[in-house]
């Protein structure tokens, strides 16, 4: 009986090296995907110090990375909040340092509550359903805390002179300090 050739993966198909596969990946969703409407919960939404929004949209399953360009986020004149529903339209990429993909935000507007919107309704109406926002229940403000932690390393000049200064003007305030490392690579 004769045996069957066995063959490897690489003689049935192409090899491609990292950069090719994911140039390739980049023109087909770029194509394909150039523009698209997606509805989801904002969620992380942060602006760089370049002036771009970074965030995600999710649903119950999955979660898709998004970026608006600042002339894009300025010309929308709308910043978002974690939480919101949102349909954005903009066309997908692949941004190849990372091999990741994202969708390059050109609309958006909101779509109604989000999911930790509403969560947090539930729960506030929850504790207020206990009694928990109740006026009785409620404590006073002290006018100035009575006590502060502060977590820094408890060897620097800074510290020293940062309680020598909160001693100064409020006697009588406790004060934990907690060390911890603030140079270095542990930091």
């Amino acid at each position: 009986m004769k045996r069957a050739r066995q063959t490897s993966l690489e003689e049935e198909s192409q090899v491609y090296t990292v950069s090719e596969l994911t140039y390739r990946l980049q023109q087909y969703l770029e194509t394909e995907y150039e523009r698209v409407c997606v509805e989801g919960e904002v969620s992380g939404y942060k602006v760089s110090q370049s002036g771009h929004a970074y965030f995600a949209l999710k649903d119950e399953a999955a979660l898709l990375n998004c970026v608006i360009w600042k002339s894009t986020r300025l010309r929308l004149g709308l910043e978002l909040d974690d939480g919101q529903m949102v349909r954005a339209t903009g066309g997908l990429a692949i941004y190849p340092p990372r091999g990741a993909y994202q969708l390059v935000v050109r609309q958006v507007h909101l779509a109604g509550e989000g999911l930790l919107l509403k969560r947090f309704e539930q729960l506030k109406r929850k504790l207020e359903a206990e009694g928990l926002f109740a006026p009785e229940r409620k404590r006073p403000i002290p006018p100035l805390p009575t006590r502060i932690a502060v977590l820094t390393s408890p060897t620097g000049a800074a510290i020293r002179d940062f309680l020598k200064v909160l001693r100064g003007r409020f006697p009588g305030l406790e004060i934990d300090l907690f060390p911890v490392r603030v140079q270095g690579i542990e930091a």
